[in-house]
């Protein structure tokens, strides 16, 4: 801390070059390690949620969707699939690994 502030960057003088080097501070490689793993678990659980939505979706209605236009079917897809992503699929799955994470420790 410098100033009663936090500071997540070191300022080094490097003589080589001549100029200041910034290196980043321990905490803030924590804090960025952290949120790209919460990233890859958000990842995963929307592609574990749509991709079997999408092929359920196709399957059974995958012969009505091919006779509309491309840009009706696209409508169509999204508009069965946004509101259960969003309201059903993807707080179940968060629930499903917060559960796995919750028995493994």
């Amino acid at each position: 801390m410098v100033g009663g502030t936090r500071t997540y960057f070191r300022a080094l003088y490097a003589p080589t070059i001549g100029c200041y080097k910034f290196t980043l501070q321990p905490q803030l490689q924590y804090i960025l390690k952290i949120n790209k793993m919460k990233k890859i678990k958000s990842t995963l659980i929307v592609w574990v949620a749509i991709y079997p939505a999408i092929t359920a979706i196709l399957f059974l209605f995958g012969k009505y969707l091919n006779e509309l236009p491309l840009t009706i079917r696209t409508l169509a897809l999204t508009v069965m699939l946004v509101p259960s992503m969003t309201y059903v699929l993807i707080p179940f799955w968060t629930k499903v690994f917060k559960k796995d994470k919750n028995s493994s420790q």
